[in-house]
C-alpha cells in the first residue's frame, strides 16, 4: 500500500552467533550519538506487491550485491559508497528482516538490483534518482518506466517505493559510516564502555503505510452501501413473510371456526379428499313397500289440500322422503333403480349415483351440484394456506364492505350477520340484465318448470327444531326436460367421445359453475388478478402483501 513517510535510525545488537536475539535485544541509540533522520517529503509508491497495509515496514538498511562482472559495476561506485552495508555485514537469520536503498540509475541497473534482492528477506525496496533533487518524481512519470508498460511492478515479490535524491544520498553516505564493527562506527569508543566489541551497528528503516482513519475506496464504499441494502431487504422481507404467515394463521384459525368458506366465496376451488368421501354413505337405492308409498302419497295429498297449505311433519321413515324428493340423479338424468342403483349420500342429504358424483368431488368442487352446499365437514381447512388466498380474501372482505346495499348505503361486512340470501338477490338483480343483453337464450314459456322439493333433514329432532328461514329449497331437473336450470351442461355423451363417468364429472361441474354469494366480487378479483404487472408479482414474492 502507499507510505505516508521514512524514518532512519541507528539500533545496536549483539552478535546472533555469541547470543540469543528476541525482539528486546534492538535498542535505539540516542540521537546525540547516532544517525536519525525523517524523511521531509514525500514517498513515492511505485509498487505494492505483497506488501501490508497493517503493519509498517521495518527492516535493517542495506544495499544489494550485484553479481561479479557486471555493467553497472563501475556505474555504481559513482553514487553508492564502497563500504556501504551490504547484505553481507548483516547478520543473517529468519529474525531479521531488510530494507534495500540503491539508486535509479538507468533500466539495466535497476534490473540488476531487484534481481540480486529476489532471494533477501526484503520488506521493501527504496528507489532514489541521483540528482540532489528535494523532491521525486511522481508514481507515473517516465523516469521510473522500465521499457516493460509496468510488467516489473507485478513479477517483483516485494513492494517499490521511491525518495528524492538528496535523502537518497544522505543516507548512502551515512550507510557508509555504520558498516563496520562497533569501535568504527561515529562515537564508537563511547559505546564500547556499554556494549561487547562484537555488536552490531547499523542503521534501520521504517516506512510508516496510510493510517487505516482514511476513507475507503469507492469500490469499499459501494460494497458497504449495497450490504446495507441487502441486510434491508433481508430483513423487511423476513418481517413481511412473518406477517403474512400470521395472517395465513388467522386464515386458517378463521376457516376451522366457520367464518370463512373459502369455496363458497370463490378463494379456492377445494375438493373432497378420499378419506373424506369414504366416510360419507354409500348404499343401494332403497326398494320402496307398496305401503309405505301410498301412504306418503296421501300425506302429500292431503297436506296440499289443507286450508293453511302449512307443512306437515312426516312421521314415515327417512328413506322414504328421500325417494320422493329425488327419484332420479340429478346429474345424468337417470331414474335410480330401487335395490339396484349404488347412490352417494352427501352431508346436505342429496343423493346421486357414486360414479357420477365421486370423481367429481375428489378432482373438481366440494360443492354439492344442486344446492351449492359444501361437502366437507364444519371447520375443514386445506392443507395448504398461500399467501394469494390470504390476499384474495382480504380483497374480497374490503369490496364487500364497500358495496351498496339494497337501501342505497355501503354493505357492512360482518362475520356473524352476514345474511347469504341477501347476496343472491342483490347479485340477481344487478347481473340479470346484462347477462339478457349478451344473447344468452331464455327459457320458453311453455317448458315445464322444474320441480321445487323442500329439503329436509333425516333427522327428527333437527326437522322439527328448523326455523321455515333456514329450510332451503333446490330445483330437481325433469328427465322430460333435460336442465333448464344449466343450459350450458354437455349434452348426453356418446360412445365415441368420453366415458359416462367423464361426462357425469363435466356436467356436473357445469351445474356448480360459480358460487352466487361470491360471484360480483370474485369476477372483480379475477380482472384485478389479471391485471397485475409481472414487477408486482415479483416484488410481491420477496414482500409478501405489499402490492
Amino acid at each position: 500500500m502507499s507510505a505516508d513517510g521514512l524514518s532512519i535510525v541507528t539500533l545496536v545488537f549483539p552478535d546472533p552467533h555469541s547470543f540469543s536475539i528476541s525482539g528486546t535485544s534492538f535498542q535505539e541509540l540516542n540521537s546525540s550519538v547516532s544517525f536519525r533522520y525523517d524523511l521531509p517529503s514525500e514517498v513515492i509508491t511505485l509498487s505494492t506487491t505483497n506488501a501490508d497495509p497493517s503493519n509498517d515496514l521495518t527492516g535493517l538498511l542495506y544495499v544489494p550485491e550485484l553479481d561479479a562482472g557486471s555493467s553497472c559495476e563501475d556505474k555504481i561506485y559513482q553514487y553508492v559508497p564502497k563500504n556501504a552495508t551490504s547484505n553481507l555485514q548483516l547478520p543473517q537469520g529468519a529474525q531479521f528482516a531488510f530494507l534495500a536503498v540503491a539508486p535509479w540509475i538507468s533500466v539495466t541497473c535497476t534490473q540488476q538490483w531487484l534481481y540480486a534482492a529476489r532471494d533477501d528477506p526484503l520488506r521493501a525496496f527504496i528507489f532514489f534518482l541521483p540528482n540532489n533533487e528535494t523532491s521525486a518524481p511522481k508514481a507515473n512519470d517516465p523516469a521510473w518506466s522500465l521499457g516493460d508498460n509496468g510488467k516489473w511492478k507485478k513479477t517483483s515479490k516485494f513492494p517499490v517505493y521511491a525518495i528524492d535524491g538528496a535523502s537518497g544520498g544522505s543516507i548512502l553516505r551515512n550507510m557508509a559510516l555504520y558498516s563496520g564493527n562497533l569501535t568504527s562506527v561515529p562515537f564508537g569508543h563511547n559505546l564500547a564502555d556499554d556494549y561487547p566489541p562484537t555488536a552490531y551497528v547499523r542503521l534501520a528503516g521504517a516506512l510508516q503505510m496510510e493510517s487505516g482513519t482514511t476513507l475507503p475506496s469507492l469500490w469499499a464504499f459501494l460494497l458497504i452501501v449495497l450490504g446495507i441494502l441487502i441486510f434491508i431487504i433481508a430483513s423487511t422481507s423476513c418481517l413481511m413473510h412473518c406477517i403474512q404467515r400470521r395472517r395465513r394463521q388467522r386464515l386458517r384459525q378463521r376457516v376451522a371456526n366457520g367464518e370463512v368458506d373459502l369455496e363458497r366465496l370463490g378463494i379456492r376451488r377445494l375438493t373432497v379428499p378420499r378419506f373424506l368421501l369414504e366416510q360419507m354413505p354409500l348404499y343401494k337405492y332403497p326398494v320402496v313397500e307398496k305401503d309405505e308409498e301410498d301412504r306418503a302419497s296421501r300425506e302429500t295429498i292431503e297436506r296440499n289440500e289443507s286450508p293453511n297449505n302449512e307443512p306437515k311433519v312426516n312421521t314415515s321413515p327417512p328413506h322414504i322422503k328421500n325417494i320422493f324428493t329425488q327419484p332420479s340423479c340429478a346429474i345424468c338424468l337417470d331414474e335410480f333403480v330401487p335395490g339396484e342403483s349404488n347412490v352417494r349420500e352427501l352431508p346436505c342429504r342429496h343423493i346421486f349415483h357414486s360414479e357420477c358424483v365421486d370423481t367429481f368431488l375428489r378432482e373438481n368442487s366440494s360443492l354439492c351440484p344442486l344446492c351449492k352446499k359444501s361437502s366437507l365437514p364444519k371447520g375443514y381447512c386445506p392443507p395448504v394456506l398461500t399467501n394469494a388466498m390470504v390476499r384474495r380474501e382480504r380483497m374480497l372482505r374490503r369490496m364487500r364492505e364497500q358495496m351498496p346495499n339494497q337501501s342505497g348505503g355501503r354493505h357492512q361486512y360482518s362475520n356473524r350477520s352476514w345474511n347469504p340470501a341477501s347476496w343472491r338477490i342483490w347479485s340477481r338483480e344487478v347481473f340479470s340484465a346484462p347477462r339478457r343483453a349478451q344473447g344468452h337464450p331464455a327459457i320458453p314459456a311453455r317448458v315445464p318448470a322444474p320441480v321445487e322439493l323442500r329439503v329436509t333433514s333425516e333427522d327428527p329432532e333437527h326437522t322439527a327444531a328448523q326455523d321455515d328461514d333456514e329450510v332451503e329449497y333446490v330445483q330437481v331437473p325433469d328427465p322430460d326436460n333435460p336442465d333448464p336450470i344449466h343450459p350450458d351442461v354437455p349434452p348426453a355423451p356418446s360412445p365415441s367421445n368420453e366415458t359416462r363417468t367423464e361426462w357425469a364429472r363435466r356436467r356436473a361441474l357445469a351445474m356448480v359453475g360459480r358460487s352466487p354469494i361470491a360471484a360480483v366480487s370474485t369476477e372483480a378479483l379475477d380482472v384485478v388478478e389479471q391485471r397485475r404487472p409481472r414487477w408486482r408479482k415479483a416484488v410481491g414474492k420477496v414482500w409478501p402483501g405489499l402490492v
